[in-house]
């Protein structure tokens, strides 16, 4: 890629997912730091030479406009890159899955350091954080409540956390939107039976968990929106990924066909 692509470059989004070399990211910290800041939302994902130095460099060079970072796969990086991340004080939405050499207690540590994230009405409230492969426990679920009730994005596939654990979290985050607990082997009935009471669900992906038609079936008849019932601000389901769940599978594979007419893709 050559120096003069970001040469003058002022775009609110880029994507330099898969690159395969370091110097870019060098480059784009240097043209982003001579010009008046205007990157917004940045898409880093499966960059394998991304480490935790030019991370560091990146952010510090538009720390005052990055507001949605995906650093998913980057498998350089470290609990070192929280530290980084420290500086983007409007960051909302940030994606750390697939780094394995990162951890939950690295997480833990930025979400608990970050100030003032508890007002859904401050600029700076992290909105969306994806930790899958983490090993997402029952006690990050407790610093999302205390941190980020506000949060409306969660990323937790591969999870630790306990059924209890959830279902606890669901009383404080009332503003989930969108939840990823892919082949998180406790997630089950009742932390379906909790997101229920949660505000307007767009998505849920819950691929290779617990939960059984039953259960899903009561989920979707809350939350799926009928045009018969007239404007309902709880019911705007509109994606589930219900795939090798607990079934039975003979159930499971009718549910697309008991809801073809409603506003929501059952994925089974």
């Amino acid at each position: 890629m050559p120096p003069m692509f970001f040469e003058g470059l002022r775009v609110d989004t880029l994507s330099l997912a898969a690159c395969r070399a370091r110097a870019p990211f060098l480059m784009l910290a240097q043209a982003q730091s001579k010009t008046s800041e205007t990157l917004s939302c940045l898409d880093l994902g499966s960059c394998l030479q991304l480490d935790d130095a030019a991370l560091a460099i990146i952010v510090d060079s538009c720390a005052s406009s990055l507001r949605r970072l995906n650093l998913r796969d980057c498998r350089k990086l470290t609990d070192a890159a929280f530290s980084s991340l420290q500086a983007a004080r409007v960051l909302e939405d940030i994606d750390v899955g697939g780094n394995f050499n990162m951890t939950i207690k690295g997480a833990s540590s930025y979400v608990s350091a970050t100030a003032k994230r508890k007002s859904t009405d401050d600029e700076r409230c992290l909105a969306g954080i994806a930790v899958g492969g983490l090993g997402c426990d029952d006690a990050f679920l407790k610093v999302l409540e205390k941190r980020v009730p506000s949060l409306r994005v969660f990323g937790g596939s591969y999870g630790l956390f306990s059924s209890s654990g959830f279902v606890s979290a669901c009383a404080s985050l009332k503003n989930l939107s969108d939840v990823r607990v892919q082949w998180t082997e406790l997630f089950d009935d009742a932390c379906l039976d909790a997101l229920c009471g949660v505000g307007p669900i767009r998505c849920l992906d819950c691929l290779g968990t617990a939960v059984t038609v039953d259960g899903l079936s009561r989920f979707l008849s809350l939350k799926v929106h009928d045009d018969a019932l007239g404007p309902q601000p709880a019911r705007l389901l509109e994606y589930v990924n219900a795939r090798y769940t607990a079934g039975p599978r003979e159930r499971l594979e009718k549910l697309p066909k008991v809801w073809q007419f409603a506003a929501v893709e059952v994925v089974v």
